[in-house]
């Protein structure tokens, strides 16, 4: 990327980060709060409550969303009356649809209850859902406007907002009329940031109130309207199928279990959400220029997200022991370990899958999905059949190195980027020397207060194995590809290593 492109990029990926650990910390709070209070049953309402809040973008929104993302920056630049233009359609449109899903839930009541949600047998926490729909429907709208925009300062206070508040009045409300007390609050919490950023951005969303041509807009967006689908399942598909197959009980464990992955994944995405639009921006210069941009992506990402998921796996102990106790810990330890790997893998297929998204045809990125989702849902059942909840990760895992395979053919087809991956190699095995440091003296002896200390002396390990195996061609291209900001640090670590 040129300097000016790359910095922007860098500090967006620094503001969405910083934020997304802060509210992460505060949120893994909340997390043992609810573990501890709520019964099973009642804990295994809230993955049900996200499933559905995560559905009601599905119907309606026609892939218009995304369609913002690949577009508004490019527009932005050149026509910034068509760009607000847009904007209003876009927002109109899939409001629209977010509010005619919920109706359609609302009066479908009887078969959802009876199909999908079996465990929920009160018609205040069904209408909670409901008007949850509306509410996280909302938050993913504006979540792609305010990214389109490229204001990822405002994307992460309303994010780490979006995160904290409803689970703040939610627990507030637990108190007051327990389950139904809690998801009240998470609907009043996320209205009340939603409305706040709707006002926060209105001069874009309503600057220009005219219809854009809906037929040539959906034209674009339809393959992004597909891809929305096979996204809800691959995402939400093991709650619906653990559910289903296993049970309240199990899916409360299973919900447990994957909170370590989910904040990993939303830390990458603090990375991911700036490639597209970015890379956008970079495309309207040339399609060597963004090449070259994705080419830095590709070389950078892996360092911190590989170490990162491995170590996190060595510590999924830990993480349980700390949220649900150990009496419970051994039965999820390994379905945590699994998805903390298959974190790793989410990152890596999504800077990919946004770059065939922006230098590929619009068509590229379903037919990844798609090839992803063929493989995915039958070992997903087939698995979790087998295995109980531990045949989600791997399931999931499976479907990602497709996906792997296939995005890196999508993207040399489509551009001139060659991979460098020796160093990732490296990077890969050092950090499984260091997790297995890290596992093997939890191992010996276990106790919470030690894991700081643990993690001082596997980090060190990872970073000896790192000096023994490292060469100057290695931290000169990474210097390279490093941001103007990052440069000084790259230098100091590679004088002091070699």
């Amino acid at each position: 990327m040129p300097e000016s492109t790359a910095d922007k990029a860098l500090r967006g990926v620094g503001q969405l980060l910083f934020s997304r650990v802060a509210s992460k910390i505060i949120s893994f709070a909340f997390l043992i709060a609810f573990v501890r209070l709520l019964e099973p049953v009642e804990l295994a309402t809230l993955p049900l409550y996200y499933a559905a809040s995560a559905a009601a973008m599905l119907f309606f929104s026609f892939g218009i969303p995304v369609t913002l993302v690949r577009e508004i920056p490019r527009l932005r630049v050149i026509d910034l009356e068509q760009m607000k233009g847009l904007l209003f359609t876009g927002f109109v449109i899939v409001m629209s649809g977010v509010v005619a899903t919920a109706l359609l839930a609302w009066s479908l009541k009887d078969p959802i209850l009876e199909f999908i949600f079996s465990g929920i047998d009160s018609d205040t926490t069904y209408q909670l859902i409901v008007l949850g729909m509306i509410s996280g429907g909302w938050h993913n709208l504006l979540t792609f406007v305010i990214k389109s925009l490229q204001e990822y300062r405002s994307l992460a206070i309303y994010n780490a907002l979006y995160e904290m508040t409803p689970k703040a009045f939610g627990l507030l409300g637990y108190f007051i009329g327990e389950i139904d007390g809690l998801l009240l609050g998470f609907v009043v919490g996320g209205m009340l940031c939603n409305l706040l950023y709707t006002t926060r951005f209105s001069s874009f969303i309503f600057g220009i109130r005219k219809l854009q041509p809906i037929a040539a807009l959906l034209k674009l967006s339809w393959p992004f309207y597909i891809e929305r689908y096979l996204h809800y399942f691959r995402n939400n598909g093991d709650v619906l199928v653990i559910s289903a197959l296993l049970g309240a009980t199990p899916l409360a464990l299973f919900y447990v279990a994957k909170r370590l992955y989910q904040m990993m994944v939303m830390l990458s995405r603090s990375i991911q959400d700036v490639v597209a639009p970015s890379l956008s921006q970079l495309l309207g210069e040339s399609i060597d220029t963004a090449t070259k941009g994705y080419a830095r992506v590709a070389l950078l990402v892996p360092i911190p997200l590989i170490p990162l998921g491995i170590f996190c796996a060595a510590l999924s102990y830990a993480f349980l022991d700390v949220v649900i106790g150990g009496q419970y810990a051994h039965s999820a330890t390994v379905t945590t370990a699994l998805f903390c790997l298959v974190a790793i893998l989410d990152g890596l297929v999504g800077i990919q899958t946004r770059a065939v998204f922006v230098l590929g045809k619009n068509t590229d990125r379903l037919k990844i999905v798609i090839s992803q989702l063929v493989i995915y849902f039958p070992l997903l059942y087939l698995l979790v059949m087998r295995i109980g909840i531990n045949g989600a990760p791997l399931a999931q895992g499976i479907s990602y190195l497709l996906a792997l395979a296939y995005t890196k053919h999508l993207i040399s087809r489509s551009t001139s980027y060659k991979a460098e991956g020796y160093f990732i190699w490296k990077i890969t095995i050092a950090s499984i020397v260091g997790a297995v440091t890290l596992a093997a003296l939890q191992f010996y002896h276990y106790s919470p207060l030690l894991i700081p200390v643990y993690l001082a002396i596997s980090a060190g390990v990872f970073v000896l194995t790192i000096w023994l195996m490292h060469s100057r061609d290695d931290f000169y291209r990474i210097e390279n590809a490093m941001p103007r900001r990052l440069k000084r640090y790259t230098r100091r670590f590679s004088r002091n290593t070699t």
